[in-house]
């Protein structure tokens, strides 16, 4: 068997190259068949690829087979600890048609269903078939493949290096075919022509409905039809509860402290996942004509006080969720024969995301249970079809709470004992902010505690990763210790090879110079942090517990602080949700000023040795050369601690993607592209630098340069598509005026001179242009 391996050029892992003898074979012929040698006809089952490890491209129990192309095929890739399926044309240099192949039995398969995700879309590359005379390893184009792409909702149109959530492509129904045959996915790509989309699957499901054991879900409830219902046998009625469905499996639909109804339509409420949060989730997206799902959560109405959740939409076309409660709803009895009062109207529900997910999940604002007595049930009732409203419905953290109960401290309603009186999330910041208003940050390194953002979650974060050295770094809270009686937080770590982070207080703190020279109480044994992660980030964000402040009085401070060395522990460290309670729920926190010392200073002007100068847009083959400019102010040794970013299509940030390498002298132009033989035929010499998703701009996408993960310059509006804005720069170019810059994260318009759109089409090189780039002119 010939070993042969995918050349994927990812941003979320490194290339590796491999020498891949010519394999003869004439179009249509089948080149190539690896694996496949131990088929299993499957009636019940989820390959979801975690078995596998990276770079894999043999799988015994399916084919993965090439009748065009001899350098790529399907393959195991990973990022965000999830396993999936990628193919790719990118740097193939030919015609690609790769087969990954499934066997299935279709005398017991109902359902079939999978996820797509896609990057650098520049065309629809996927098909699926059916097969149903074709024996491995025969040449599977002499089958009978019978296309049905149609029938799925397959991801498309994202053009940029950011990866959005897998696409559910719905179910399909098998229960017409009979006998054994094969579900093929097919990528048909060219790098010749230039359709070179990054192809992703993940989570192929066959279901057989006549199996009670096979409980997967394939898009289509528990893969049965018609009235359907789960769950409740365990029902008991909550006073005092926080459901974040963080202990269920994804895709559980059964549930035995909860009931789980479908009165029409072929789906049920399911747990689902994203960014290391599960919740509860609804679509009739590809269903049948009519979906009425419903998710029963019991109450005792007699001491609950308070009921809050939140809820996230996602390509909305329509509100199909109503909230109700019930008193006289027995579990296993239709939910139609109770009485039900609909309070939707009294919360905050997430709506009008018409295209992707929202971001962030919608706080519903608390509901008074006071009035309600007795036991009984609160509905999340989904109503939807295929046909007409189609959005997706996600609920998370239903909280119920009893004021009069000490230990219940989920922060809602009023009177308790323990009520939140400060919670900081750090969603209201931009995303690389170091100056937090409200909060001091001090650090005598370096590098200071920065916002980030993973997943659509925003949280501090400190590293000693790729600095200058020893990091000493104070996020500084200023608290009523009179009023606060207690405080909890949330960490995450990454690359731990030490625990560099320390909890601390003090009401002797006069918040000017070096923290460390007041009186600190080391209270961090009290807490349990995040460690032991030496590979990656944790999953999750592990809670701290709640420390008793009770103890302390005055006003006085809390610190997180970060001791690390680049030459020693340089852990990663993440914070978040930061909460503070207190007796009345009044305010217990107290604002402080801003950033100082250090490198911890944040705003101002950019402190960075490299500027950006020049963007182009070329007017070659594939609009090349796509390049970025930039200037370097002064000698850098390291140039390992700038990063460059495209932010592409007004998607805000993606953090840094490509770290520039070597060293530079002060006066040097540095030059990023995406293909140096196109950048060389325009201008005339080679590039400094070459990848794709940083420099794989296309006239309307915004530049970030970072030190140390820190943004310290920027062309564009990140958070805009430049198509008609003032610096677009579609099949030209916009170059820096001299003696701006860096900027930060803010960027001027009128700092930059403009091409216009178009002023480079026809062109073959810059110095013949017309309006030519001007190219290495820039002057501090």
């Amino acid at each position: 068997m010939v070993a042969l391996s995918a050349m994927f050029l990812n941003s979320c892992v490194n290339d590796d190259d491999f020498d891949v003898p010519p394999l003869p074979g004439a179009n249509g012929e089948e080149i190539l068949s690896l694996g496949g040698s131990s088929p299993v006809f499957l009636t019940c089952f989820q390959e979801d690829f975690e078995a596998y490890t990276v770079g894999t491209n043999t799988f015994a129990g399916y084919e993965n087979v090439t009748v065009a192309g001899t350098s790529e095929i399907w393959e195991v890739n990973e990022f965000n600890d999830n396993n999936y399926l990628l193919m790719s044309s990118f740097s193939s240099g030919e015609d690609n048609e790769v087969y990954f192949v499934v066997p299935v039995n279709f005398d017991a398969a109902d359902a079939f269903s999978f996820k797509t995700q896609d990057r650098f879309n520049n065309g629809d590359v996927l098909s699926v078939f059916l097969v149903t005379n074709y024996t491995i390893p025969a040449n599977i184009n002499e089958a009978t493949l019978t296309d049905i792409t149609s029938s799925f909702n397959i991801a498309s149109g994202t053009t940029g290096s950011a990866s959005q959530p897998f696409v559910e492509s719905g179910a399909y129904d098998l229960t017409a075919l009979t006998g054994n045959g094969f579900i093929a996915f097919q990528y048909s790509g060219s790098d010749i022509t230039g359709v070179t989309t990054n192809m992703h699957i993940d989570d192929i499901v066959i279901v057989d409905n006549d199996d009670a054991s096979c409980d997967l879900d394939a898009g289509s409830g528990a893969g049965g039809g018609g009235t359907t219902g789960g769950g409740g046998s365990a029902a008991m009625a909550q006073s005092c509860d926080l459901e974040d469905f963080e202990s269920f499996a994804e895709f559980d639909e059964v549930f035995d402290a909860y009931e789980n109804v479908g009165l029409a339509g072929d789906r049920l409420w399911r747990v689902d996942e994203f960014g290391g949060n599960q919740y509860l989730q609804a679509s009739a997206f590809n269903g049948s004509p009519s979906q009425d799902q419903w998710f029963l959560y019991n109450i005792d109405f007699d001491t609950a006080d308070v009921l809050s959740f939140k809820t996230k939409d996602g390509f909305n076309n329509g509100d199909p969720l109503t909230v109700l409660w019930s008193t006289d709803h027995v579990v296993g009895n239709n939910v139609l024969d109770a009485t039900w009062t609909d309070i939707s109207s009294s919360f905050t529900l997430a709506t009008g995301t018409t295209s992707g997910f929202a971001d962030v999940f919608t706080d519903s604002g608390e509901f008074d249970l006071s009035a309600i007595s007795g036991q009984g049930f609160v509905a999340f009732r989904y109503q939807g079809g295929s046909g007409g409203i189609t959005t997706t419905m996600q609920v998370d953290d239903i909280t119920v709470v009893d004021n009069d109960d000490a230990s219940c401290d989920f922060g809602g309603g009023g009177g308790g004992t323990a009520m939140t009186c400060s919670e900081d999330d750090f969603e209201s910041y931009a995303e690389f902010d170091t100056d937090l208003a409200g909060y001091q940050s001090v650090a005598t390194g370096d590098a200071a505690w920065t916002v980030r953002e993973f997943s659509a979650n925003k949280f501090i974060q400190m590293s000693a990763f790729s600095t200058g050295g020893a990091q000493d770094s104070w996020f500084i809270v200023g608290v009523d210790f009179d009023a606060a009686q207690g405080v909890s937080f949330e960490t995450k770590d990454g690359f731990n090879n030490g625990d560099a982070l320390t909890v601390l207080y003090s009401t002797d703190y006069d918040e000017a110079g070096d923290p460390s020279t007041a009186s600190w109480t080391d209270i961090t044994s009290n807490f349990t942090l995040a460690t032991g992660t030496s590979s990656g980030f944790a999953d999750t964000f592990t809670p701290s517990g709640e420390f008793d402040l009770s103890g302390v009085s005055g006003n006085g401070y809390m610190a997180f602080r970060y001791q690390g060395d680049v030459a020693g522990v340089t852990t990663t460290f993440q914070l978040d949700n930061l909460v503070f309670t207190s007796a009345d729920g009044m305010d217990c926190t107290f604002d402080i000023t801003g950033s100082g010392g250090g490198g911890g200073g944040g705003g101002g002007t950019a402190d960075s040795d490299i500027i950006i100068t020049g963007v182009i847009d070329g007017p070659l083959s594939g609009g090349t050369p796509k390049a970025i400019e930039l200037y370097v102010v002064a000698d850098v040794a390291d140039l390992s601690i700038y990063n460059v970013s495209s932010a592409n299509n007004g998607g805000g940030s993606d953090g840094p993607e490509f770290s520039l390498s070597g060293a530079a002298s002060a006066g040097d132009f540095l030059y990023v592209t995406t293909d140096n033989a196109q950048f060389n035929a325009f201008f005339g010499f080679d590039a400094t630098f070459v990848d794709g998703p940083s420099a794989g701009i296309n006239g309307d996408d915004a530049i970030e340069l970072f030190k140390n993960d820190v943004v310290v310059d920027t062309f564009g509006d990140i958070n805009v598509d430049g198509n008609g804005e003032a610096w677009e720069y579609l099949d030209g170019w916009a170059y820096r005026n001299n003696g701006t810059g860096p900027e930060g994260m803010t960027f001027t318009v009128t700092n930059w001179s403009y091409s216009g759109p178009n002023a480079l089409d026809g062109e073959t090189t810059n110095a013949g242009a017309a309006t030519p780039f001007p190219i290495g002119t820039y002057t501090p």
